[in-house]
């Protein structure tokens, strides 16, 4: 659960590099790209889903339930 919030922002700081750049940033040659269509697809996963750490976190402190397991 400590890890989702990093990477949230991470994804933020990455998006801010892209607007920086401007639309030449999503060249298909551009290393900023690539590594921004990486990040994303990483971030998918559940282990780093804000949703889902939000949701256990919820469960656990008011004591509703066991958290959710994914896989």
């Amino acid at each position: 659960m400590a890890a989702s919030p990093d990477g949230a922002e991470f994804l933020r700081t990455v998006d801010l590099l892209l607007d920086l750049h401007d639309s030449s940033a999503f060249a298909l040659d551009n290393p900023l790209q690539r590594f921004w269509r990486d990040l994303n697809v990483g971030a998918c996963h559940a282990q780093l889903s804000t949703y889902l750490t939000t949701e256990n976190h919820g469960l656990l402190v008011t004591g509703a339930g066991a958290p959710v397991q994914v896989g």
